[in-house]
């Protein structure tokens, strides 16, 4: 077990022996964490009482909110500026990350990076734990604004089968001691900063796995879907992107359409569409200036394509979801 993060010895001897406590109970095959929604009431009251802020001679971080529920549902699609960081604990859902929707299941870590428009949503519930952070930069080493830069530009945020990771039993510990009624601060103080160190290898790990796991094809379709993602206001012709990824078009074309099932014209008008549904649920966008920031030439014309595959007109879809 790696620990990515320099503990003073009370610290350490928290997490370790919390951490050995949750591997017994595994061992064992008794759930880890089963509290009730009175206790999860009780750990996220306690912590955003007593957590607010960590400190460091490496690192400050505001910690927004703390959560811990067992019948998570719907959130609206939204975005904010900072980190949110989520573990399933159990339950099923589905996560829509830029328009893309990822499975949830019991044992996922995902991070809402800021600036992404995202969502949760679960028919039956999710027993859901996360952490809303952002770093104080005038308060924090060159190295560790640099780590959480690019925790922000992952291309992997979303991790399966984590139950057993380091940052799931450091969880774990910090939300069962937190749901004890008088909780001590110093306690609380060294497990919620051990867990947001935690998150910068749990996600490099996969991250660096992932990739050398990425056969070639895959690799060029997902670096097209990230061009097309982050440039729908130009207009993505096959050309430009396979001129980009230094590939024929007539390559990238026969890629689309055995990888995705559809064309690459296709893909590209449905990424349009959801983010254009996107913009039209978070924010107050005027309906000309998405189309054009989703790279339709008119507003007639994205009315006209919008209707047609939604079944509903922008204005119509944005006020049947208020």
């Amino acid at each position: 077990m790696w620990l990515p993060f320099i503990l003073d010895s009370a610290s350490q001897i928290v997490f370790v022996n919390t951490c050995h406590y949750f591997v017994l109970l595994r061992q064992k095959g008794e759930p880890a964490m089963n509290l009730s929604e009175n206790s999860c009431y009780t750990a996220r009251t306690n912590l955003d009482q007593q957590i607010t802020r960590l400190r460091s001679n490496r690192a400050s971080f505001n910690v927004h909110y703390w959560g811990a529920t067992r019948h998570h549902y719907d959130n609206p699609v939204h975005k904010h500026s900072f980190f949110e960081i989520c573990y399933v604990v159990d339950g099923e859902g589905t996560y829509q990350d830029h328009g893309i929707d990822y499975p949830l299941r019991s044992g996922v870590i995902f991070c809402s990076r800021p600036d992404i428009s995202h969502q949760i949503r679960s028919k039956d519930g999710l027993y859901l734990l996360f952490v809303a952070f952002e770093m104080e930069e005038s308060e924090c080493t060159e190295e560790t604004i640099q780590q959480f830069h690019r925790l922000k530009h992952k291309e992997t945020f979303l991790i399966d089968d984590a139950h057993g990771t380091p940052t799931a039993l450091i969880w774990r510990a910090l939300i069962t001691q937190a749901s004890q009624k008088f909780s001590l601060n110093d306690g609380l103080q060294h497990l919620s900063h051990a867990l947001l160190w935690s998150f910068v290898p749990l996600f490099k790990a996969h991250n660096e796995v992932a990739q050398k796991r990425l056969p070639q094809t895959a690799k060029t379709l997902y670096q097209a879907k990230l061009f097309i993602r982050d440039n729908l206001t130009q207009p993505l012709s096959l050309e430009t992107v396979a001129d980009y990824l230094h590939i024929s078009a007539r390559h990238l074309s026969r890629i689309f359409s055995a990888e995705t099932g559809e064309t690459f014209k296709n893909y590209v008008k449905k990424e349009r569409i959801n983010q254009a549904s996107n913009m039209l649920l978070s924010t107050e966008y005027p309906i000309k200036y998405i189309a054009e920031a989703t790279g339709f030439n008119s507003v007639h014309y994205f009315t006209r394509v919008f209707t047609r595959e939604t079944g509903k007109s922008p204005a119509l879809f944005r006020k049947e979801s208020i």
